[in-house]
């Protein structure tokens, strides 16, 4: 594949620039609304039980 090909896949696989401010925050935001942070499996770290 030449280079502009390259180029032409990569602006529609590739996540817009903004994305990851977006999501930081969208978290902070959250949190200072006094939201929990949840973990992947979809528990809160402050109700997380250990045995």
């Amino acid at each position: 594949m030449d280079d502009d090909a390259c180029a032409f896949l990569g602006f529609f696989v590739s996540p817009p620039p903004e994305l990851e401010r977006q999501a930081v925050d969208a978290a902070q935001a959250g949190l200072d609304a006094g939201r929990p942070l949840r973990t992947p499996g979809g528990t809160a770290d402050c109700c997380a039980t250990t045995s």
